[in-house]
């Protein structure tokens, strides 16, 4: 008795989800759906491209790079007259570019990973950021 309640139950269930689902496919064949021709004015502006002659590129560290020193150079190439800042959890270091714009200094890292953030300013305000991973470890790989 028990049984015969339980596969009638399961019979009824799957006969009303034919029928849900049949009722659904004849509602939705049913629709028409008529494109409609709105007419859409777009305003095209064009974007001002600035003519900056602002840049920074740094070519050490490489980003997620291992160190065996606890003593890394960076160094990098901007504008002459840009202020470079670079940044870490526990030092911060004000570089001055050469005539060139290139830039180097040597800064201490800690144990693990390092969050290095490169700045340069421009004296108008313009800021180019450049962020590196450097990792110290002492394992030999």
């Amino acid at each position: 008795m028990k049984q015969e309640r339980v596969f009638l139950s399961f019979i009824m269930v799957l006969i009303g989800l034919v029928v849900a689902g049949a009722a659904f496919f004849f509602y939705q064949a049913t629709k028409q759906s008529t494109p409609t021709k709105d007419n859409i004015i777009v305003n095209i502006s064009p974007t001002p491209i600035t003519d900056s002659r602002f840049f920074l590129k740094v070519f050490n560290p490489k980003d997620e790079s291992l160190a065996d020193r606890k003593t890394i150079t960076i160094s990098g190439i901007t504008t002459p007259d840009a202020t470079v800042v670079i940044l870490t959890t526990s030092t911060h270091e004000i570089v001055k570019p050469s005539s060139q714009g290139n830039f180097t200094t040597n800064i201490t890292i800690d144990d693990g990973a390092n969050y290095i953030k490169i700045w340069a300013i421009a004296p108008n305000g313009e800021i180019e950021t450049v962020e590196r991973i450097v990792s110290y470890t002492t394992e030999d790989f």
